[in-house]
């Protein structure tokens, strides 16, 4: 029994008497908590929570430890054959170790399923020590120790991976709420800045041409945009609920673009000479819907806002995308910034569909400053 462990009135006698009725050479049982700063329980004593372990399954304590507590009773013989407990200073899951071998070598162990104790669970506990974490490999060993050579070496890499696993989890859980918080700030400073705009009306610094596509060539092509790859474009009358209007006219346009098999690639293309003095970022966003879809590779730039950008000293970024999901099914809005790590010289955007078969249309696409465009971005 630990020194953070309080035995209830019938924890012997119930082990004893659990042992007699199974035959178990090992017995765990479940144990109370207590609330943080209670001092010695009472039969009024209401536990903050139940530990409930799951028994003598040698697969889930590669991972965990679901056999039982230190808190344990074991036939003397049997303790005797396992070495008795770790003697590692400092240790904190000898109990997870010795009733892994337990398992491992066969004998029977069972859990008692009633709270046999109270454990207290204050910042000093084991389970909240960082040693905890520290130590929680060291079970290992029973695994190194009593199972065959050819797969013994298989359960620390296993428990290493769950464990790496479980920190990725946690960390992504953190920059999740972290996004969440920066995502409502963002909300209350874009309100504050964008209350006076007219979202109705196009941004005047969308370094974009005609993208609204709103003028049509008689050949047959928006203005100032040139067809990508084989499939190309066409006109549609569609647009977004909400696009930009022009004059009194009403009308709207948008790209389609529609592939008949999953080898073709099609879309409107166009270059910008964005000529950068000093470095600044910029905001790249757009509209899409999908019409009909099927195939594809899934990869995020063959259905998106495609752009390679060449710098003011001659190097290139490639296949910048703003990916939009082949699965939606009314239009949707997607935004990405590009970075400026130093001035750029050119951008080239494609409305870019491939390797699918399918239409989808594009509409009202921009490329602006981010203080230009940030106000059209429904955060």
């Amino acid at each position: 029994m630990d020194d953070d462990n309080y035995a209830k009135p019938f924890e012997i006698s119930a082990f004893i008497r659990s042992a007699k009725n199974s035959g178990a050479e090992v017995l765990t049982c479940f144990n109370d908590y207590l609330p943080d700063g209670a001092e010695a329980p009472s039969k009024y004593t209401v536990p903050s929570g139940r530990y409930v372990p799951l028994g003598p399954s040698a697969t889930a304590a590669v991972f965990r430890n679901g056999i039982g507590d230190a808190n344990a009773m074991f036939r003397r013989d049997v303790l005797k054959e396992l070495g008795g407990w770790a003697e590692d200073d400092a240790y904190a899951v000898q109990d997870w170790e010795l009733l892994s071998a337990a398992v491992l070598r066969g004998h029977k162990v069972e859990v008692v399923p009633e709270a046999l104790y109270w454990y207290r669970t204050d910042s000093g506990s084991m389970a909240r020590n960082k040693l905890y974490s520290v130590t929680k490999f060291l079970p290992m060993r029973s695994f190194l120790k009593w199972t065959s050579p050819l797969v013994a070496p298989a359960f620390p890499v296993a428990a290493r991976q769950a464990r790496d696993a479980s920190l990725l989890r946690e960390k992504v859980s953190d920059l999740e709420e972290t996004a969440s918080s920066q995502a409502a700030l963002l909300r209350l400073m874009a309100s504050e800045v964008c209350k006076e705009r007219d979202l109705n009306i196009p941004p005047t610094g969308n370094r974009l041409r005609s993208s609204y596509f709103e003028s049509w060539t008689l050949s047959g092509l928006a203005d100032q945009w040139a067809s990508y790859d084989t499939a190309g474009y066409s006109h549609s009358q569609e647009s977004r609920p909400g696009a930009f209007r022009f004059g009194d006219s009403g009308a709207h346009r948008s790209v389609n673009v529609t592939l008949s098999n999953v080898g073709q690639a099609g879309g409107a293309l166009q270059h910008i000479l964005i000529a950068q003095q000093t470095a600044q970022p910029l905001l790249l966003q757009g509209w899409s819907r999908v019409v009909r879809l099927a195939g594809g590779s899934g990869a995020p730039s063959d259905y998106s806002i495609y752009a390679d950008i060449t710098y003011e000293d001659g190097s290139h970024r490639w296949a910048f995308h703003v990916p939009f999901s082949p699965e939606a099914t009314g239009w949707q809005h997607r935004w990405a910034v590009l970075e400026a790590p130093k001035p750029i010289k050119i951008v080239t955007v494609v409305a870019m569909f491939r390797w699918y078969e399918g239409t989808v249309v594009f509409d009202d696409l921009m490329l602006t400053e981010v203080s230009e465009g940030m106000c059209y971005v429904p955060l």
